[in-house]
């Protein structure tokens, strides 16, 4: 059953007792008054419960409610406090069609329902349209976290396979059992030259060519060796299977590890070399 808190001012209580007997018909709960709060306490903080726990709140707009010095006023204070926007939550009802320059700004930030006939007809039927929208605005708030859920868990995957590069096994990295040609598409990924620049400042070349054969170079050495590729895993032998390599391709980056007969191993990255 949903919680209404009905705020009025005592000069447009009959009004109030009308939409209250609507709105109960209707299966609402209903706080209007004194009476339709829970017993015993300060009657402030009982008013302040009542508004918190209730799901929709009502502000009749009269002259007496916005009226300097009115409990109403306190009233839609603890409201404001508890829903900063208004939207969805707070139904403003203009009784008496007063300008919006003198209703308070956090009233005419929501839709406001200015009575043109029945008050309690009126008020029920926006009450019950607002109740029916709920559902859909949970469900719209409901799917975009999952899409930003999903966002961020795809780009925590991104991040995570960019920095860990090849799963080591025993301290090793196992070489490719055998090397066929690439597929055109793992030719296309690793086509041109791809730079490595070691620790000791010298840079080094490396060109997968399309039948699999990759050359390797720097200032001082130059080698050559097999490769291929495996969705986007890039494993690799030089010296007639004396080092290995294996990496994750992340655009134009290689990022993995190697080792060698010796039992050496390092890590390694290759970025894309730009003419």
């Amino acid at each position: 059953m949903h919680k209404v808190f009905l705020c009025h001012a005592s000069e447009d209580k009959p009004v109030a007792e009308r939409i209250e007997l609507a709105l109960s018909t209707a299966g609402y709960r209903v706080f209007y008054d004194e009476q339709s709060l829970p017993p015993g306490g300060d009657f402030h903080a009982r008013i302040e419960q009542a508004i918190l726990e209730c799901d929709l709140f009502i502000f009749l707009i009269s002259a007496s409610s916005i009226a300097v010095g009115k409990f109403t006023l306190t009233e839609l204070k603890f409201a404001r406090k508890r829903w900063p926007s208004p939207i969805g939550r707070v139904l403003p009802v203009n009784l008496q069609n007063l300008p919006t320059k003198e209703i308070p700004a956090y009233l005419t930030a929501a839709t406001l329902l200015t009575v043109a006939g029945n008050p309690a007809s009126e008020v029920r039927a926006a009450v019950e349209s607002m109740f029916a929208a709920a559902p859909r605005r949970n469900l719209r708030r409901i799917a975009l976290a999952i899409a930003v859920v999903l966002l961020a868990l795809a780009l925590s995957l991104t991040v995570w396979r960019f920095r860990r590069g090849p799963t080591v096994v025993d301290g090793s990295i196992a070489s490719p059992s055998a090397f066929v040609t690439p597929s055109l598409s793992a030719q296309e990924a690793l086509h041109g030259n791809w730079i490595e620049n070691s620790a000791a400042g010298d840079e080094r070349t490396y060109i997968f060519s399309p039948d699999g054969s990759l050359q390797y170079s720097s200032a001082s050495t130059s080698s050559s060796g097999r490769w291929s590729m495996s969705g986007r895993t890039v494993k690799a032998e030089l010296n007639d299977g004396f080092a290995r390599l294996a990496g994750e391709l992340v655009e134009d980056t290689i990022v993995g590890k190697g080792t060698n007969n010796s039992g050496r191993t390092w890590s390694w990255r290759l970025h894309r070399k730009r003419n």
